[in-house]
């Protein structure tokens, strides 16, 4: 049991130093980072101070896995719009962990239609994203939010909405080896089609990138090729794409289901418009204040399978918090309720009824 892990993931999911760990748990810094090595062992007396102290069941240190307990993002795929806190990225690393421990509990429920196998290393983005069309019927026709959520839960992935407390953060994908399944964790505060265009993306890596190693540049570009053609088939567009302007683009928005500053890098990826255009467009929709939200919002879809599997196997534990976290092995409404399932925090009783 690696329990040093553990007490790595606690501390990054509060955010903590070493040296405020070590206050908590009363001894020395130096002691404490032997304790985070595994060169020194916790014994029953830190395990229990430190779960009193963070409301934590004492079954957190005793779960075993054979997976980590910390996701790290080396090895998933991680989409940000800029650079961040190395404390918020180990925080958000260490909630991944705890999705982990929740799909072990999920074994019995792994889709029966696994994503299909047409990509992978020697795939071209664009060639994967045609045949995923093809392999699910879609033709020419547009996905919305909902849409494609539908499609790719139906393929046996979990979406899993999250609350980034403000930081940039679009998504992250990652497999869980330990379960065979495939996770796409997505900020459920951003817009409808900023989310279709980032589940599009994460899809892109789960398919193109689960079974090879390539610098992280290169699998965001291919990434991102692959939602671009994915929702916005070159064909289709190159037929609507004429005498652009501010208001064709806001069309064109509603139609596809993508942000404004997608369309216009897809025009520009596809020589329609030249890149001192593409420019002047991006200066407009600045000039117009659409830069941080464009205006016509698209409906919001709602993932079901994460919720309802947690729900479904919480069933029999008649909703006493107390033996669904010791079950869970981590306290579920302090760290993922207010960020996971749209904020339905499980009515638990009281510990007492």
């Amino acid at each position: 049991m690696v329990e040093y892990l553990k007490l790595q993931q606690l501390r990054r999911l509060e955010k903590l130093s070493q040296k405020e760990m070590a206050t908590i748990l009363g001894v020395s810094q130096s002691f404490y980072s032997q304790l985070e090595k595994g060169i020194k062992d916790l014994n029953l007396q830190h395990k229990a101070k430190l779960c009193e102290h963070f409301d934590m069941p004492i079954s957190f240190f005793e779960i075993a896995s054979r997976e980590p307990y910390i996701i790290s993002l080396h090895e998933g795929n991680f989409y940000k719009r800029a650079s961040i806190n190395k404390s918020i990225l180990e925080s958000f690393e260490a909630i991944c962990g705890l999705i982990q421990m929740v799909l072990r509990q999920f074994e019995n429920h792994l889709a029966a239609n696994p994503l299909p196998e047409i990509g992978y290393s020697n795939c071209d983005p664009i060639e994967l994203s045609n045949e995923l069309r093809k392999f699910y019927g879609l033709g020419m026709q547009p996905l919305d939010n909902q849409s494609l959520m539908d499609l790719i839960e139906d393929a046996g992935v979990y979406l899993v909405p999250m609350d980034f407390n403000g930081a940039k953060i679009y998504g992250f994908s990652f497999d869980n080896r330990e379960t065979n399944s495939k996770v796409i964790v997505y900020n459920k505060h951003k817009s409808a089609n900023l989310i279709n265009f980032t589940l599009a993306h994460e899809l892109g890596h789960l398919l193109l990138h689960s079974k090879t190693l390539k610098d992280s540049a290169e699998k965001e570009k291919e990434a991102h090729e692959f939602a671009a053609n994915f929702l916005v088939p070159e064909q289709v567009f190159r037929k609507y794409a004429r005498n652009l302007t501010a208001k064709q683009f806001m069309n064109l928005k509603s139609y596809f289901h993508v942000p404004i500053k997608s369309l216009i890098i897809r025009a520009k990826d596809l020589d329609i418009i030249t890149a001192e255009r593409a420019k002047y467009y991006f200066i407009e929709l600045a000039r117009l204040g659409w830069n941080s939200e464009e205006p016509n919002p698209q409906p919001m879809g709602k993932p079901s399978m994460f919720e309802d599997h947690f729900v479904e196997l919480i069933d029999g534990f008649e909703n006493n918090e107390e033996k669904i976290n010791n079950f869970l092995g981590f306290n579920y409404n302090k760290y993922l309720a207010s960020g996971f399932l749209n904020n339905n925090v499980i009515p638990f009783r009281s510990r007492t009824s």
